[in-house]
């Protein structure tokens, strides 16, 4: 949690270089609605997985691990961005949008969701879905040799929200990368957890 201060911190009301620097500084509806779409439909699935998983095998700790992670994710993510360093969004640096363009733009913002990019919630919640839906399975013994296979499916389907939200112009691709890394490791290190208890 820490680091994440740091990053976000150092991150916070500066028109980003580098790979940050790739984003397209403007805001773009329709990659903005796919993400959402993927990321409810993912969520939607998962914990129907985890519920379908736990009466088939009665044993509660498979659905009580996809909840528990997907929990944690979204209060990890949703203190990181109130944590207050204000990131600006991708599009609030679109040059025709002069109203976004003054200095110090993100503490006193009209939007403060204006200034909470950092990191993507939307990856994150992708990540722990599709993490947590390959433990369910795992748990359950459905993969058996497979799991590589189903690790690697959680993965392009977590790079895929997170494509969409940087094509969006909501995020830069230090925030999708971060948040995938956060889903995926509460994903994973959560109901594994969870599977310990008797």
């Amino acid at each position: 949690m820490i680091s994440l201060l740091l990053i976000g911190t150092a991150l916070a009301d500066t028109q980003p270089t580098g790979l940050d620097g790739l984003s397209p500084f403007e805001l773009r509806p329709r990659p903005a609605v796919v993400s959402d779409v993927m990321v409810g439909l993912g969520g939607a699935s998962s914990l129907g997985l985890g519920a379908a998983l736990t009466v088939q095998d009665r044993d509660w700790r498979i659905g009580a691990g996809t909840v528990s992670a997907m929990a944690v994710t979204a209060s990890i993510t949703e203190l990181t961005k109130q944590l207050g360093w204000q990131r600006r969004r991708p599009y609030t640096w679109d040059t025709n949008q002069t109203s976004f363009q003054a200095d110090g733009y993100c503490p006193r913002p009209p939007s403060a969701y204006d200034c909470k990019s950092f990191f993507s919630g939307h990856t994150s919640m992708a990540a722990v879905s599709a993490f947590s839906a390959v433990e369910a399975l795992r748990s359950s013994g459905q993969l058996q040799s497979h799991v590589g296979f189903a690790y690697g499916a959680a993965a392009l389907y977590t790079v895929g929200v997170g494509s969409l939200r940087v094509a969006a112009g909501k995020h830069y691709i230090s925030d999708v990368a971060t948040g995938a890394l956060v889903g995926a490791a509460v994903g994973i290190l959560v109901p594994r957890l969870v599977y310990r208890f008797h």
